[in-house]
């Protein structure tokens, strides 16, 4: 496997950039870093996308993936939607497809034998991105957090968004209602921008592990982004790691 080619996805203009989506190059970056840090530390397990629309984080977590590894995406596919995210998937090399799953409806139909089943194994890396509702955002927390390993990342989408409180009330939720599931750090990007940028430059992203392996991720995600001023401060009596200049 060559570990360079979710790296590629995130940060080629010819790729990823141009797949209809919300992504801040921030959040690209994070995430690309992420990912390579579990493939590098052999952290092992299935890769998971709540809300793929196009693909345009799904098709980095498929490159992301190693030969045993499922890639599990859920998408309700709104009208265009299932044939950008095939015809954005085609593009990925057919030996890196064949652990492609993806559920066509609304993840609160998923159950949590179903999710199990389609992961196979323990998922390591989870995006939400779905419904930006508070019932919607309880249900795909519980979902990801029902079948994962202590060294597992979940990524969830618009935290602090001033548009989706919803996805802000209910995260906090539920962190402050389960003890397995720590904060790691707070992903920003430039609102202002956001507002006046006709396509969207995506949201705040919120990245949470499990509480065994949480501070792990802060100490590795200081190090790589030192010179971003990370700043250790607390998020529902949890710590959390924030940055400045990103």
């Amino acid at each position: 496997m060559n570990k360079n080619q979710h790296i590629d996805w995130f940060n080629n203009e010819a790729k990823s950039v141009n797949v209809k989506g919300m992504l801040h190059g921030n959040s690209a970056d994070v995430l690309s870093f992420l990912l390579s840090y579990q493939l590098d530390n052999n952290i092992e397990g299935s890769l998971a996308e709540i809300g793929v629309y196009h693909g345009k984080v799904f098709c980095g977590l498929i490159y992301a993936s190693r030969i045993n590894e499922n890639v599990v995406g859920a998408e309700l596919f709104p009208q265009g939607v299932e044939q950008g995210l095939i015809k954005n998937i085609s593009t990925i090399p057919a030996n890196l497809r064949t652990r492609v799953k993806i559920f066509a409806g609304d993840s609160k139909m998923l159950t949590l034998e179903k999710w199990a089943i389609a992961l196979e194994k323990p998922a390591r890396f989870i995006h939400i991105d779905g419904g930006h509702n508070r019932n919607c955002i309880l249900n795909d927390l519980f979902l990801s957090t029902s079948f994962i390993s202590n060294e597992s990342l979940i990524v969830i989408d618009d935290y602090l968004h001033e548009f989706y409180p919803d996805v802000t009330e209910a995260v906090n939720h539920y962190l402050l209602a389960n003890n397995r599931l720590d904060p790691v750090a707070i992903i920003p990007v430039p609102s202002k921008q956001e507002f006046k940028s006709k396509t969207g430059l995506g949201g705040n992203k919120l990245i949470c592990a499990p509480s065994v392996f949480a501070q792990k991720y802060r100490k590795v995600l200081v190090e790589k982004y030192k010179d971003f001023l990370p700043r250790k401060s607390m998020l529902c009596f949890k710590d959390v790691l924030t940055f400045q200049g990103f």
